[in-house]
């Protein structure tokens, strides 16, 4: 059946519990997601970035120019007609305004958000979840990823997943040991900050949960992002 699944991202720094938190839903009726642990398949997101990569304005000295876009089998670039060299190709410019920001943005984000959601239509049919309201994907609080996320699903749901930073230093050693402790401080450290710019939104359709609370409070947790989502 066409029925449209409302996204929900698991925004998160590393070692934060996104793997925990994501193997929890799966465990729900109403959710559905890729069951390939550690839950990192992620076509939504794909498709987000994909259209992150085609309504950009061109850039034809970092991205991809007129006439050697074409010649890479496995790189697109930035669409290098919509780009201030060829404005003259409208002698209308009001014309080529309205095809870039509207017709074709409005095209590509409901054929984008359509095969996005087709990929988890099937899925759930594959799982026997025939409640699924839901699919859920992890998002990476710094970096674009998490932008090109929003700006294609205005309305999802975002569950924000914190930890004590110190558990996560801890918990990169562990899991890295032979990785330069210093370079675990300074990235943790700047996850952080991303993490913050996050919380400080207050987007509407936001929720924040903490890892420790998660492993010593789970019901309670739990019935916080039941509310959030609407689902027992």
């Amino acid at each position: 059946k066409n029925t449209t699944l409302s996204p929900i991202f698991a925004t998160h720094i590393a070692r934060s519990g996104s793997t925990l938190f994501m193997d929890i839903l799966n465990k729900h009726p109403a959710i559905v997601l890729a069951r390939n642990y550690p839950y990192e398949v992620k076509p939504a997101t794909y498709y987000a970035r994909a259209a992150r990569l085609m309504m950009q304005p061109g850039n034809h000295e970092r991205s991809a120019s007129a006439t050697e876009f074409m010649r890479n089998d496995y790189q697109l670039g930035f669409n290098p007609f919509n780009h201030v060299s060829f404005d003259s190709v409208f002698s209308d410019a009001d014309l080529r305004t309205d095809f870039y920001d509207r017709s074709s943005r409005q095209t590509l984000s409901q054929a984008l958000r359509e095969v996005s959601n087709d990929y988890y239509r099937h899925l759930a049919a594959d799982q026997n979840k025939t409640s699924a309201a839901y699919f859920a994907e992890k998002c990476e609080a710094q970096g674009t990823t998490r932008t090109s996320l929003l700006n294609l699903f205005p309305d999802a749901y975002e569950i924000i997943l914190t930890r004590d930073p110190r558990d996560i230093y801890c918990s990169s050693l562990a899991y890295f040991p032979d990785s330069e402790r210093t370079n675990f401080l300074i990235n943790i450290g700047n996850a952080c900050k991303a993490l913050v710019s996050v919380l400080h939104e207050n987007r509407e359709r936001t929720c924040a949960i903490k890892y420790e609370e998660l492993l010593h409070d789970r019901p309670a947790v739990l019935a916080v992002v039941s509310a959030f989502l609407s689902i027992e």
